[in-house]
């Protein structure tokens, strides 16, 4: 229900500002969509190589565990910066709604630290879960 009363006030939005709220929402949202998977693969690679630090597996070679990864978070990091710094195009929007749909991603990420940290203070235990699945 909430879900869908925000996308109803959202496209009524854009209908009373006179944009098509499909072509436009559709637009705006797959690259912030997109932003956000470059931005996890970045991470996911520099998680690789906090992993084998941690482990401290020497089987494998530094190269699969520390300078690939690296070169991977940098390529994609400079992507990511890339995307962000020519978001209006890769959009059409203005500038400032540009980078408020980029702002989204740090927020994001701030609003998912703050509560995982809730999580681990509240429930420390189900907090160990996170990341483990059980099949």
């Amino acid at each position: 229900m909430c879900q869908t009363l925000i996308a109803l006030v959202t496209i009524v939005a854009f209908v009373i500002a006179g944009g098509d709220p499909v072509l436009t929402l559709f637009s705006w949202l797959t690259n912030v969509a997109t932003l956000c998977i470059i931005a996890l693969m970045a991470l996911a690679s520099l998680a690789v190589v906090m992993f084998f630090r941690k482990r401290g597996d020497a089987s494998e070679s530094k190269m699969r565990t520390v300078i690939l990864p690296l070169v991977a978070a940098a390529a994609l990091g400079s992507i990511l910066a890339l995307a962000i710094a020519n978001f209006s195009i890769l959009t059409g929007a203005s500038k400032t709604i540009s980078y408020a749909l980029t702002a989204l991603l740090p927020l994001a990420a701030l609003i998912g630290v703050a509560l995982s940290q809730r999580l681990l203070r509240s429930d420390p235990r189900l907090f160990g879960q996170l990341g483990s699945s059980k099949n």
